[in-house]
């Protein structure tokens, strides 16, 4: 069979007709085929671009939390910083207050030993 449109001398008009009919059909079919391979694939771009949409939010979202803990580090890293100096300072003050305690027990034990000993030498004259 030729697969020429045009008749030839060997094709009947019938024949001619019937192949242009089937190759219509052929045809008709591709074009539904193909118009819905082509709207699978836009609904498939349109998922892609939600999607790339979706992450891009998720990205963002991301970005912004880590940039809020990277902040929020800065300040505990500050405030611990603080706390330590604190703590050290009031280690060193308690250590000086606990010195000038036992410096003023020591003073008021050497206030009163001679205390007693000057009464002692009045009442022993």
């Amino acid at each position: 069979m030729n697969s020429s449109p045009v008749a030839t001398s060997a094709d009947s008009a019938e024949q001619v007709i019937a192949r242009l009919i089937n190759e219509l059909k052929a045809a008709r079919e591709l074009i539904q085929a193909q118009k819905a391979q082509m709207a699978a694939l836009e609904e498939q771009l349109r998922a892609e671009a939600a999607h790339g949409a979706s992450l891009q939010t998720s990205y963002d979202q991301a970005k912004t939390e880590i940039a809020l803990l990277r902040e929020s580090i800065t300040h505990l890293e500050t405030a611990v910083a603080t706390y330590e100096k604190a703590i050290k300072l009031l280690e060193e003050h308690t250590e000086q207050v606990e010195r000038a305690a036992k410096k003023s027990r020591k003073q008021a034990t050497v206030a009163t030993l001679v205390a007693v000993i000057l009464t002692a030498l009045k009442f022993a004259r």
